[in-house]
């Protein structure tokens, strides 16, 4: 049986629809009311530990906004996983973030220690520091994660919901990003929650877009013209953050199946519906 904590939340319901389409064994856990009916409510997480004997859990439940992250929270979080590592599971996979990485002209491998200073990057690596301390333990470094429930404050709802006006607006279109579908994500973080495997995997589309691309990509699948794109922080520095993610394409019988396109189209369809 594999466990999921914050699966009410945006990668959770991704991996519960995953599992439940290939026959695999799941439940979740959230502190909010349950979407669906193998998810159990629980008031703290670290009551897994008494739950879940010898099996599998991925870990989700962390605040996945840079900015909203702040130092009592990140304590929170830490306190929390320090509790969770204390369990008998059989696997802990930690949801850890490209966000941690510097800018790099190259793709980055999982080698490199090129990290920016935040508290959100440092509060992931600390975190991964504990997971990869419990047998079993791995931490996943996940790219920039897009489709059905995401947070529509980032750059690519952002993007659709201009769609059709002449003019649309964004902070700046320099930046260069590595884009993985949501599904392929569910996919990626069961097969390790069900592996052999320890230590720190990259996942992502091993692809870099910037946001000039992801416009002009949206407005072609929307047979639209490229609208005049204005940035409203055209002083935002260059950068790019994409993953290598070699390592997890040799290793685990795993590999992105959705292309940038497809991710688009889902979403697309979504506002549609």
């Amino acid at each position: 049986m594999l466990n999921v904590t914050g699966a009410n939340g945006f990668i959770g319901q991704a991996i519960l629809g995953y599992c439940d389409a290939n026959g695999i064994a799941v439940r979740g856990f959230s502190r909010t009311p349950p979407k669906s009916l193998n998810i159990t409510q629980v008031a703290d997480y670290s009551e897994l530990i008494h739950i879940v004997e010898g099996e599998p859990l991925i870990h989700l439940a962390e605040c996945s906004v840079v900015a909203q992250l702040h130092d009592d929270l990140a304590k929170q979080q830490y306190d929390l996983l320090d509790k969770l590592c204390q369990g008998n599971f059989s696997k802990l996979v930690y949801a850890s973030s490209a966000a941690i990485y510097d800018s790099c002209n190259q793709d980055i491998p999982v080698s490199s220690n090129g990290f920016v200073d935040t508290v959100y990057a440092n509060a992931k690596r600390r975190n991964e520091s504990l997971v990869l301390n419990h047998k079993g333990g791995i931490a996943v470094r996940l790219s920039n994660v897009i489709g059905k429930g995401m947070n529509k404050d980032t750059v690519i709802p952002t993007i659709l919901s201009q769609l059709g006006r002449d003019l649309l607006t964004v902070f700046t279109v320099k930046p260069i990003r590595d884009y993985v579908s949501v599904n392929d994500v569910a996919s990626a973080l069961t097969v390790l929650a069900l592996s052999k495997e320890s230590g720190i995997f990259h996942i992502g589309s091993g692809v870099g877009h910037s946001v000039s691309d992801l416009i002009e990509s949206a407005a072609r699948l929307k047979s639209l013209p490229c609208p005049v794109i204005e940035e409203s922080k055209p002083s935002i520095p260059n950068s790019r953050i994409v993953l290598n993610i070699s390592d997890s394409l040799s290793r685990l019988n795993w590999r992105p199946l959705y292309t940038l396109e497809d991710a688009l189209l889902s979403l697309m369809e979504c506002e549609n519906g």
